[in-house]
């Protein structure tokens, strides 16, 4: 794991269920949320009461299916975004491809970012592990596009 203090935005890491006591476990606490064991991917860092904290949006990949053949409603296609991967770069309707900075690994299968205003949210950075698919990160121009919810 990087040190806080050289996290960048757009790195990937896993969410694993952090404790009951975490910020994002108290404010999904009731709502019916299960976000654990996904990919996430870091879109800021700050320090809050002490605490190095970070905002995330979870990614999935819809069970290796694209979003076009789930249960998503046409007007949901938009707030996803497909990564690059090594199965499937070919972006649905409008889209782009959510591209990578040079020497990143790829998401091994299709994997989408989640830009629902629902998907982000703030966790202790201490909690989030590596992804062991390789260190990934998306490049400056997927960030602009993820931060603004903008598929495309």
């Amino acid at each position: 794991m990087p040190r806080f203090e050289d996290l960048q935005e757009g790195m990937v890491f896993f969410l694993p269920e952090p404790p009951k006591s975490s910020r994002m476990q108290v404010t999904i606490a009731g709502t019916g949320q299960n976000p654990w064991r996904h990919p996430v991917v870091v879109t800021d860092k700050r320090a809050v009461d002490g605490e190095n904290c970070v905002e995330i949006r979870l990614c999935t990949s819809f069970g290796d299916q694209r979003i076009t053949s789930t249960d998503k409603k046409p007007h949901q296609y938009n707030m996803f975004v497909l990564a690059d991967n090594n199965i499937d770069t070919v972006p649905h309707g409008y889209t782009r491809l959510a591209g990578l900075i040079v020497g990143s690994a790829k998401f091994p299968k299709r994997t989408y970012v989640n830009l629902s205003k629902d998907s982000t949210y703030e966790i202790e950075y201490d909690y989030l592990t590596p992804w062991d698919k390789g260190p990934i990160q998306f490049d400056k121009a997927a960030m602009a596009r993820i931060k603004a919810r903008c598929p495309y």
